[in-house]
């Protein structure tokens, strides 16, 4: 995440780091919310995307990550709400790259990967590829079809534009996009496709997803932890040091010193924040 560009990196410079780019990027960031509010579910989808540039598999939307409101009808031609996947990534050599893909029920709507050296220069197109027909007909006239099945009704045109490339391997795609063969697999994502094809940053790109996000989510109860009386006192002893109060100044710099409750810090806990005005609250 980029670091924000005001005084707050003066008040803590050890927190990010600057690119040879220009980008100020933190070391470190946190997620705030309320309970059920969906930062699991954020963390989560890091897992979905991964998975796309590892497994070569049938890429669409999948209705148990999608809310149920959008999930009215039984066919997945009639479900209209696509998932989206946006990130900008620094590679090696200071190469910032940008990365979007939008898919629905079906198979890919758009995708495209572009790249540049510094902060203030426009992202040159890789490739951009955009399915030309909006809206899938079918003939089956069924509510329950699988959508393994659907996927392949008919021929998928898309429109494949390509810039800053091979030669030969702009040869390849535009042949294969004039046969079909490329455009009416929906196997695995395009990009993918561009790597097999030798384009460098295609395949550069690509081992940046899978090296560089490592999604974990803890499974530990800490609650049911620190009832457990072996781990109570260490608890205890970290809830009181000074780097735990640094993070929370780190969510919110207003927070001057936290009152642990030591029957149950993880409710009676109080945090005293001070306003503009040097009022304690």
């Amino acid at each position: 995440m980029f670091a924000p560009g005001n005084k707050v990196k003066n008040r803590f410079p050890d927190n990010y780091v600057k690119l040879n780019s220009g980008y100020d990027v933190l070391k470190n960031a946190v997620i705030v919310g309320e309970n059920a509010g969906g930062k699991s579910n954020f963390v989560r989808s890091f897992y979905h995307f991964r998975d796309l540039f590892i497994n070569n598999a049938f890429v669409h939307s999948y209705k148990n990550l999608i809310n149920a409101n959008n999930n009215i009808e039984k066919c997945p031609l009639e479900n209209e709400t696509k998932q989206m996947f946006g990130i900008e990534m620094s590679g090696e050599n200071d190469i910032i790259f940008h990365y979007y893909v939008e898919f629905d029920c079906v198979c890919i709507v758009k995708e495209y990967l572009e790249y540049k050296n510094k902060k203030e220069s426009e992202y040159k197109n890789i490739f951009f590829i955009e399915r030309m027909i909006s809206k899938l007909e079918c003939d089956h006239n069924a509510n329950n079809c699988d959508i393994e099945e659907c996927k392949r009704t008919e021929k998928i045109p898309y429109s494949i534009n390509t810039n800053d490339i091979d030669p030969s391997i702009e040869k390849i795609v535009a042949q294969s996009n004039t046969d079909g063969s490329l455009s009416n697999s929906s196997y695995g994502l395009f990009v993918s496709k561009f790597a097999l094809l030798g384009e460098k940053r295609a395949l550069e790109f690509i081992k940046l997803i899978q090296t560089s996000i490592c999604p974990v989510l803890s499974s530990r109860d800490f609650k049911t932890d620190f009832e457990d009386p072996k781990n109570k006192d260490e608890y205890l002893r970290i809830l009181n040091t000074e780097e735990y109060l640094e993070i929370f100044r780190l969510v919110d710099y207003s927070i001057k010193r936290i009152e642990i409750d030591e029957s149950n810090p993880f409710r009676d806990t109080m945090i005293y924040r001070k306003s503009k005005t040097g009022k304690e609250f």
